[in-house]
């Protein structure tokens, strides 16, 4: 495995951003960039140097509330998740919106947490999460949808963050109980690849297992990592009041962030590890799908890897007065 340099980016987009939160290659080289709290939909032309909106914000046909993620689909298509209308959006490869439809009832809520499709169009997502009891399984279940024949097959469960008990006395002297999943609860993730198998990203030891149907899983060797403490400069992004800190908080950091995980072109997953708050740097891991470690790549800590294909690495970076931009760093 050869690592592209990230001394230089190739381009960088005219077109800055708020919130991204999805970036999509097309055959031809443009990308389709959500911005989350524009909220606007993006058309970049290859190279990065002028774009196009695509839609508008609204609740009619063609038209979005919450752009989420871009999901690829067979023939260069693509699936916009609109979260908060719960429904999702079809682009075709040219930029045109060509359908606006709501997620299923078996899906309500859960559209959101789609990570992905396989190379039939079929739709992978994990069920809406709400904490249990401390002493209850804390995980939930991952789908398969054929939006064909409306078909939902389970695949298996994975492990999410456990929560605390909660509890005390309003300022009008009432009493509340309840649950939370305080900050870095550590936790499973997951993808899946185009041929349908799953990436499991595992906490417990850090390693990447492969599972597909019908065949027995790949369990990926223990990854070495240095655990990274949890400082009060994390409480306090946290609790911005505090001193004092009224969260339970763990003595250190998972291995990895749950939102940094990109599938390659080649099946291989680029995982963000956790760093060092205020850190200039953080540690990308490149583990092949036989769960192997092929990479380690230090990445300056204000660019973020969205996605990568088999012509460019896209990173969004923030620049000091936080505005995103994306950059494109050849293969």
């Amino acid at each position: 495995f050869a690592a592209p340099s990230f001394a230089r980016p190739t381009w960088t987009s005219a077109q800055s951003f708020t919130t991204v939160t999805g970036v999509r290659e097309l055959s031809s080289g443009s990308l389709l960039v959500a911005d989350f709290s524009e909220p606007m939909v993006h058309l970049l032309a290859p190279g990065g140097q002028s774009a196009k909106q695509i839609g508008r914000k609204g609740s009619g046909p063609r038209e979005y509330l919450t752009p989420l993620r871009l999901i690829a689909l067979p023939n260069d298509s693509t699936l916009l998740i609109d979260r908060d209308a719960d429904r999702y959006l079809i682009i075709a490869p040219n930029g045109d919106i060509v359908a606006t439809t709501p997620f299923p009832e078996q899906m309500r809520l859960a559209g959101q947490y789609i990570r992905g499709a396989d190379q039939g169009g079929r739709l992978y997502f994990q069920m809406r999460y709400i904490a249990p009891e401390p002493t209850a399984p804390s995980t939930t279940a991952i789908l398969r949808w054929d939006r064909r024949s409306v078909r939902f097959d389970s695949l298996g469960f994975v492990k999410m963050p456990s929560a605390t008990p909660i509890g005390g006395k309003l300022a009008n002297g009432a009493s509340y109980q309840g649950m939370r999943i305080m900050p870095y609860t550590p936790a499973d993730a997951w993808t899946v690849a185009p041929d349908g198998r799953i990436a499991m990203i595992r906490v417990a030891p850090y390693r990447v297992d492969w599972l597909a149907t019908g065949r027995p899983p790949v369990v990926g060797g223990a990854i070495p990592y240095s655990p990274v403490p949890v400082t009060d400069a994390d409480r306090k992004a946290n609790e911005p009041k505090g001193p004092p800190f009224t969260l339970v908080y763990a003595e250190v950091k998972p291995p990895f962030s749950n939102d940094a995980v990109v599938l390659d072109d080649r099946a291989r997953l680029w995982i963000g590890r956790s760093f060092t708050r205020g850190a200039k740097t953080r540690d990308w891991d490149v583990v092949d799908s036989q769960g192997k470690l092929l990479k380690t790549i230090n990445l300056a800590a204000d660019k973020w890897i969205m996605a990568v294909t088999a012509r460019f690495v896209y990173v969004l970076w923030r620049d000091q007065d936080d505005v995103e931009w994306l950059q494109a760093y050849a293969r």
